[in-house]
């Protein structure tokens, strides 16, 4: 079953660590009161707005907004998952940290987790050791990779045969039907067999450095050319960046990832010394990636390839990252190059340049429509516009979007205003008003703000929602782990949720929730927040019935009887009162 930090260890960490100590590591302090004010590590600016609460055990940017734990903010500044800066934090102030057993078994998803971390080693020793793998050996030190590279991202060699690694599971206490579960192992005409052979062995880690599949590249004739396992309980590639796991703390630090196309691009990148780098995983970039690396950085240099397909994914790939928030600029390189060519051909000094002079989104296609389109007719501007519009149109910072607006006007000899008609539908934003942070708060937030300073409400709340029954998502887990402490009369610490929410992005909407601190609240105030809550639920049904009713009802196939048909109009019936 799943395992968990027992709250009492959190409770006597937080109790225990020396909250200004830790923080001054990192930053230069000053006291003002009962806290401490610094220069903020995750924005730059030249006036302190990074508050250090020694009594919360917490911290909060004014400027930035960022919030979060004594061990969320020693998880952003050393790139450890939860359990680690729990365990780091444990042995700096004496306190043992063991995990709780939720049942006597392991659950199917640790037993995978071992077994692909098996396999893992199985290879890696394969590599390092067999002598059927000096070819693999030889090819990679062509490669200029150094044994230490190899080492830190775990390379391994399939051997030809189809069952190494079905030989080695089974003598590990691993049944066949786990190991193609895994996907490390396939069952054809009633065999079980490898998944990868004649390959080496990339291995595929979540962010908190678990191994959970693998990526195989023949090093000789034959298609394809890279293989990774299938999709498992463990893996799903949509969801997943190669080497975040070594490049979530550097990364983090320097609020920028490097975002390239292949293993071994990402790969040669850390031998060159940025360990920054991450690469998608045999597939263009989704949106669930783009996601997942907003969770660590703000800012993102895409290198890809310079041909025209490394061309078309980089266009994708910023359209993606724009969406998510991030804020994106590209490496152009040399013609034919890519970053494993680049650095191996004109070393590393030559591809740091050329990160450094990567150029902001619009830069990038503003330059590749002039390439394209002859700007002397009036054709090649429309075409040139409908190039770079829908990207300028995605920038989501009003401020920067004025002025690349302008640029573009200037360039093409129009006024904006005709641009400004020209920008697709979909990519009109309304510019948001400046608001407190607090104000902005949508009452889903709010409630779970009140549920967590005042958590006797939770009971009145429980007999009115469920978790499901929240809108957003991304809070249902809160909404979930506050219901589990029905029954506590004092206000929650941070401590109490962070054995729930081992994820850092839900970690990091707790603390936030829980540095706003709600004015006093009572029972009508939480019945307030309710009710909006429950009016979006029942919006929601009378859409899905309005769909499913009135067609029916017009086609002559539903009787005024019908269940469905009383409740579309009991409902319509609330709606027209609340209106009134």
């Amino acid at each position: 079953m799943a395992r968990r930090i027992p709250t009492q260890t959190l409770e006597e960490i937080l109790l225990k660590s020396d909250v200004v100590g830790i923080f001054g590591r990192y930053l230069k302090m000053r006291q003002q009161g009962k806290n401490y004010l610094a220069l903020c590590p995750f924005h730059s600016e030249r006036t302190p707005s990074f508050s250090i609460s020694p009594e919360k055990k917490g911290y909060h940017c004014f400027g930035c907004q960022e919030s979060g734990s004594l061990f969320q903010f020693v998880m952003r500044m050393e790139g450890l998952t939860f359990p680690q800066a729990v365990q780091r934090l444990g042995e700096e102030c004496g306190v043992r940290v063991e995990l709780e057993e939720e049942g006597e078994e392991r659950s199917e998803r640790d037993r995978l987790l071992q077994l692909v971390e098996r396999s893992v080693q199985f290879y890696a020793e394969m590599l390092e050791q067999s002598p059927v793998a000096q070819e693999a050996r030889d090819y990679l030190q062509h490669r200029g990779l150094s044994a230490t590279i190899r080492a830190r991202f775990r390379l391994g060699w399939a051997p030809a045969g189809p069952g190494a690694l079905a030989k080695q599971l089974q003598a590990a206490g691993f049944r066949p039907e786990e190991g193609v579960l895994s996907g490390l192992l396939r069952e054809r005409d009633g065999r079980v067999m490898d998944s990868l052979r004649s390959r080496i062995v990339f291995p595929i880690c979540d962010p908190q450095d678990r191994p959970i599949a693998l990526g195989g590249r023949l090093i000789g004739e034959g298609q394809p050319k890279y293989l990774n396992t299938p999709e498992s309980p463990l893996y799903a590639k949509r969801q997943q960046l190669f080497a975040l796991n070594l490049a979530r703390g550097p990364a983090s630090r320097a609020e920028e990832a490097i975002v390239a196309e292949g293993y071994l691009d990402a790969i040669m990148l850390h031998q060159a010394g940025f360990d920054r780098a991450v690469a998608s995983l045999g597939t263009s970039l989704t949106s669930e990636q783009a996601a997942l690396l907003r969770r660590y950085v703000k800012n993102v240099v895409l290198a890809y390839d310079s041909d025209r397909a490394g061309e078309n994914a980089t266009v994708k790939a910023i359209g993606l990252f724009e969406e998510a928030g991030l804020r994106v600029r590209v490496a152009v390189l040399p013609r034919g190059q890519d970053p494993d060519s680049l650095i191996r051909s004109a070393g590393p000094e030559v591809m740091a340049t050329r990160i450094e002079q990567a150029e902001s989104v619009v830069d990038y296609m503003m330059q590749r429509a002039e390439q394209r389109n002859d700007l002397s007719t009036p054709e090649g501007k429309e075409d040139y516009s409908r190039e770079v519009l829908p990207v300028v149109g995605a920038l989501r910072d009003p401020v920067r979007k004025d002025a690349y607006m302008r640029r573009v006007a200037n360039k093409l000899q129009v006024s904006e205003s005709r641009l400004a008609w020209k920008m697709p539908r979909e990519t009109k934003v309304d510019r948001p008003l400046k608001v407190n942070r607090a104000a902005r708060f949508d009452p889903e937030e709010r409630l779970l703000r009140i549920l967590a300073h005042s958590p006797t409400y939770i009971h009145l709340t429980r007999q009115h929602l469920g978790p499901q029954d929240f809108a957003r998502e991304d809070l249902r887990p809160l909404a979930e782990a506050l219901f589990a402490l029905e029954g506590r009369e004092q206000a929650l610490s941070l401590a109490d949720l962070s054995a729930f929410l081992e994820e850092e992005g839900m970690l990091r909407k707790w603390t936030e929730l829980l540095v706003h601190e709600p004015p006093e609240s009572t029972a009508d105030d939480v019945l307030k927040l309710i009710l909006p809550i429950r009016d979006r639920l029942k919006q929601r049904r009378l859409e899905e019935l309005r769909r499913e009713v009135v067609p029916a009802m017009e086609a002559g196939l539903l009787s005024s009887d019908d269940q469905r048909f009383r409740e579309y109009l009991e409902l319509n019936r609330y709606f027209r009162k609340v209106a009134q």
